[in-house]
């Protein structure tokens, strides 16, 4: 479990503004003039809503719909950059270039190592964002461009099923002075045991715990990286018929829970199978708290679960609305 002295930016966060430096986010450029068609039959989101003011949230999916990637796209001139999840800049890069067919004219490159994410969240993330740089802070995947340092620096509002806030995509030469501004208007650094804490709070999927291949895209809550429009992707036909047929059958709730467990731990009730703990840790607001993806009608605010320990011990916990609900 996260030590709480190690927790720091995490009440600036809540309170202020404070930005996160995510580690091993990737980055893979899609360039050619097919770059489009290609990325379209890829991934869940309708690419033509792609432009260079917006930026568009997309899930790379296996035949059976679970996720392999969650990607944020932009356009940029003659390519695409996608920003791929932690670690995956390389597989990703890997596996895209395996989907090409010999007539596309695509190319794809890892370029991790040359661009790099800066997350701002907080209260006041707007203010300080506008007073560091005379901008107006953007809408959601709305997406301004501007200098730091004689260098493009990119800047969007996520999706809040993503993040409850705004994403710097800067090379990473620019990072060190984006940092030093931010700071200077008053927003703290958090640190990966807060962010990891922050992330719970909020209900976000996280890279390996529930971004994986585990989970389809809309038992995450992804709804909003899906088009039920567009034309033939991979896995399209089951998550066509979990949005047609009502066949999302789990969801990602926020649980507070008697005592922390470890990821993975089996939740029942009344002796049923009702689904699984996916990240857990202690929050200094909320106490015991965790992600898990439950089976409905188990997923309902207010429910009361039990989770497996071990030696026939059961934990007990509860579904909560949100974790400002959960503290009053």
């Amino acid at each position: 479990m996260i030590d709480s002295q190690k927790l720091t930016g995490y009440r600036q966060a809540w309170e202020i503004a404070a930005y996160f430096r995510p580690p091993g986010v990737g980055s893979v450029r899609i360039s050619g003039k097919d770059r489009e068609e290609f990325i379209q039959r890829q991934t869940t989101n309708d690419v033509r809503h792609l432009k260079p003011d917006r930026a568009l949230l997309t899930v790379l999916a296996s035949p059976t719909a679970r996720i392999l990637d969650v990607l944020y796209l932009f356009s940029e001139q003659d390519q695409i950059r996608a920003l791929t999840l932690a670690s995956e800049g390389e597989s990703t890069s890997s596996f895209l270039k395996s989907r090409i067919f010999f007539m596309d004219k695509v190319a794809v490159q890892d370029t991790s190592a040359d661009w790099t994410p800066i997350y701002l969240v907080g209260p006041k993330a707007d203010q300080i964002f506008e007073q560091v740089f005379d901008i107006p802070f953007p809408g959601i995947d709305q997406v301004v461009n501007f200098q730091v340092a004689d260098n493009s620096v990119r800047f969007f509002t996520a999706q809040p099923a993503i993040l409850p806030g705004g994403i710097f995509v800067a090379q990473a030469i620019s990072a060190g002075e984006i940092v030093s501004r931010l700071e200077s208007a008053g927003a703290g650094q958090i640190s990966p045991d807060a962010w990891e804490v922050l992330r719970i709070e909020l209900g976000l999927p996280g890279p390996h715990s529930e971004l994986n291949e585990e989970f389809t895209p809309l038992e995450v809550g992804l709804s909003n990286a899906i088009s039920d429009s567009k034309g033939c992707y991979t896995g399209q036909e089951i998550i066509a018929r979990q949005i047609t047929y009502d066949k999302v059958t789990q969801h990602l709730r926020v649980i507070l829970l008697e005592k922390p467990l470890e990821p993975g731990a089996q939740i029942r009730v009344e002796g049923k199978k009702a689904g699984v703990l996916t990240s857990c840790t202690v929050s200094p607001r909320f106490g015991p708290i965790g992600l898990a993806v439950v089976k409905r009608p188990y997923h309902e605010a207010d429910t009361l679960l039990e989770l497996e320990a071990g030696e026939e011990e059961l934990v007990s916990a509860q579904v909560v609305p949100t974790p400002s609900k959960a503290a009053n």
